[in-house]
């Protein structure tokens, strides 16, 4: 069994606070086909209240987590070009060791977002 897990912080820089309601959906690459695992809200630290996948839920592979941008600006009435300039921020992953903690931040804006492996 994996001792790994992930978990994520996403933060708004367009609002300068953390990312609250901010829609996640994750997706595992099994064979040849991207297969839906969960979809998750963040809560008002930009966090989620439990890990994104835990050690039950983690396997080492490929992942995709699916940040929902303009849902979020739309939601918190950010101005925004229309259609949004960033629909989706798609994040393509792999999660290679079975026993690490992967941390991934996300800094988004309207117009821009960036990330890395966090610790």
């Amino acid at each position: 069994m994996a001792n790994g897990y992930v978990t994520v912080h996403v933060l708004d820089s367009a609002r300068g606070t953390n990312a609250d309601a901010l829609e996640l959906r994750v997706s595992r690459f099994e064979g040849d086909a991207w297969l839906p695992v969960k979809t998750v809200v963040t809560n008002e630290g930009g966090r989620l209240d439990e890990p994104l996948l835990s050690t039950e839920e983690y396997r080492p592979g490929l992942y995709e987590l699916a940040f929902q941008s303009a849902a979020y600006y739309e939601h918190h009435d950010i101005p925004r070009a229309d259609p949004p300039y960033i629909a989706e921020i798609p994040l393509r992953l792999n999660f290679s060791d079975a026993e690490a903690h992967y941390h991934v931040p996300l800094a988004l804006s309207p117009w821009g977002f960036t990330t890395f492996r966090g610790g």
